[in-house]
């Protein structure tokens, strides 16, 4: 296995290049929910040119795939289906997902994988970054441990289990301890998961 210098595995990535897949109706949703994002600074680019958040939506047509915005388009402000992957499977163990699309798949997929995979109503997951919203998350709402570090196999597992362990039976959000100004919302619709920002 593939680790870094922390010991953690590497995520990789098994992109095949394809042509946009996302159907007409699921990018409008989407992609509606990600431009509100952008407006507020939940999603974007910092200004050493690193991207931060995204935004993912259930596969209607099969259920156990979901399409989320590429790596690195956190700059890019009006959407286009082409900014879209196909998550097809993962590996959570080995920190691996195979995507298809103009795009990789960006490398936080694990964590909207897990949800995915936990939460069989959930139908879209969106993962902003804000210090203030943060500080005041950590606070109130479920935080995975500080220790755990975003982008990892632990990270997709402290969520699974806060999901299913802890008390979340009133909240579609989450912050990472681990992951400063990272929280993540999710619902049955883009809707409802953007709703759940109000803490």
């Amino acid at each position: 296995m593939n680790h870094n210098e922390e010991g953690y595995i590497k995520f990789a990535c098994h992109w095949t290049e394809a042509p946009a897949l996302i159907p007409e109706s699921v990018f409008d949703e989407v992609n509606a929910a990600r431009h509100r994002m952008l407006e507020k600074g939940l999603i974007g680019c910092y200004d050493n040119g690193i991207g931060f958040g995204n935004i993912s939506i259930r596969n209607p047509e099969v259920p156990e795939q979901f399409f989320i915005t590429g790596s690195a388009t956190g700059h890019i402000k009006e959407g286009a289906p082409a900014i879209y992957a196909l998550a097809e499977r993962w590996d959570i163990a080995r920190n691996t997902l195979w995507c298809k699309g103009p795009l990789r798949a960006s490398s936080e997929s694990m964590s909207h994988a897990i949800i995915y995979d936990t939460c069989p109503e959930v139908q879209c997951v969106i993962h902003i970054h804000s210090m203030e919203l943060w500080k005041k998350a950590i606070r109130e709402i479920p935080c995975t441990p500080g220790h755990v570090s975003y982008g990892t196999p632990e990270m997709a597992l402290a969520i699974r289990d806060l999901i299913l362990f802890g008390k979340m039976q009133d909240h579609g959000i989450l912050a990472m301890k681990g992951h400063e100004e990272g929280i993540v919302m999710f619902g049955r619709s883009a809707t409802e998961a953007e709703r759940q920002i109000n803490i």
